[in-house]
């Protein structure tokens, strides 16, 4: 993995950090945590270096191979899209009526960033669900409202709300 790679917690490594039912090492779990989809590669080294285990950078590369390995993780831009930035929003105002293949994909993995966004440690299920839907406009579309409904009836009214600005934000879409 490159150094000026991001890393992020994918959903199942979410998902870890709540119910911490794959049992991980404590060093393991260590840089799990301090994983947080903003760091690069070598940022992540410069913080958990300070720690015994890790003053060795082949142990480091072992844990994110591991880590890697679980899907616990993933390495790419900060929503995993090579060239993606924040900025570089879709105004629903653009957005084609025909969604094709490259703009679905792109719009999930900004779903599933604002949700990482908003919900935090709780967003594992949510992105899940946004994750796995099919890749159409319509599957998208009825992912986001079963997220939304999900984050009110389990999470909180008001993230639910938020959720559902960012996610219409992303898509042009009224719920």
């Amino acid at each position: 993995m490159k150094g000026d790679t991001i890393i992020h917690k994918t959903a199942l490594g979410l998902d870890e950090m709540e119910t911490r039912t794959r049992l991980l090492s404590p060093s393991l779990r260590a840089v799990l945590i301090m994983v947080d989809g903003k760091s690069t590669y070598d940022a992540l080294y410069q913080k958990i270096r300070k720690l015994p285990q890790y003053s060795d950078q082949n142990q480091f590369n072992d844990t994110i191979d591991i880590l890697l390995k679980e899907d616990l993780i993933r390495g790419g831009s900060s929503i995993d899209s090579p060239g993606f930035e924040l900025q570089d929003e879709v105004p629903a105002t653009e957005l084609p009526k025909d969604w094709n293949p490259d703009l679905m994909i792109k719009i999930k993995r900004r779903l599933v960033h604002a949700a990482g966004e908003v919900l935090d440690r709780q967003a594992g299920k949510v992105i899940h669900k946004l994750e796995n839907a099919p890749d159409s406009k319509e599957g998208i579309i009825a992912a986001m409202n079963d997220s939304k409904k999900l984050v009110r009836l389990f999470i909180d009214e008001e993230k639910a709300d938020e959720l559902e600005r960012k996610f219409n934000a992303l898509v042009g879409e009224s719920s």
